[in-house]
């Protein structure tokens, strides 16, 4: 859609430049000759660039327009993947353009989390792997990117899986995700106590509204029956 659209522009912009360049040597204002001289290939060297910046500058614009576009759908995606359906051109862009520029980390992380909210884990981590090249240490994509291998191990916990949150935990200790994580593992190994501590310390750093909320406040009590059961 973006190739089509700036081949469109630069056609009108190369025909726009011949038509005006056409009517001026009408006019007599410059002699026709069978050589241009120099002033005449000044002003169409002049009126093309005019027409290519304003060119360069709508392919900017449309560029935006989509990059706003893809961020709000593949956010909807996440709660409802439906809300994506009819858009896979979008998808076929972005994935295109990271191809020809493998530095873009807002395309890479979208990708990520859109193959993620649809279940295609391996590929959400190949774009996580691929975000963490651009942003090294970066603590939520490490956190996004623990989770997904969780995910994909059937939500169990392997040696893969514990890597990836000790090294989440290591760029960020209070990142609500990590700990969320690290939560359940102590609860599925019944250290309760453990699994309380890590859950009231990820509800410090989220919101109320927050889904994640309710999970790890519904956890907390669990976990805290556990103990008076014992």
């Amino acid at each position: 859609m973006i190739f089509a659209a700036i081949i469109v522009l630069l056609t009108f912009s190369f025909l726009i430049t011949f038509l005006i360049f056409s009517l001026i040597k009408i006019r007599g204002d410059i002699g026709f000759e069978l050589s241009f001289e120099r002033y005449e290939i000044i002003i169409l060297i002049l009126i093309f660039c005019g027409f290519l910046g304003f060119t360069v500058f709508t392919y900017s614009k449309i560029g935006s327009y989509e990059d706003v576009l893809i961020s709000k759908i593949i956010q909807e995606t996440e709660t409802n993947s439906d809300s994506y359906n009819g858009n896979e051109e979008l998808v076929e862009n972005m994935k295109i353009s990271l191809k020809k520029k493998s530095d873009n980390l807002m395309y890479a992380m979208l990708l990520a989390n859109y193959e993620k909210s649809v279940a295609n884990y391996e590929e959400a981590l190949r774009y996580y792997a691929l975000a963490l090249e651009i942003s090294p240490d970066d603590a939520p994509i490490l956190a996004q990117q623990a989770e997904t291998l969780f995910l994909a191990n059937n939500r169990q916990f392997n040696e893969s899986v514990n890597t990836a949150i000790e090294a989440a935990y290591v760029a960020d200790n209070g990142q609500p995700l990590v700990l969320g994580l690290m939560g359940v593992r102590s609860y599925l190994n019944e250290d309760y106590e453990d699994a309380v501590f890590f859950w009231e310390k990820a509800l410090v750093n989220i919101d109320d509204n927050d889904p994640l909320h309710k999970s790890y406040t519904d956890g907390i009590n669990t976990a805290q029956e556990k103990i008076l059961n014992r």
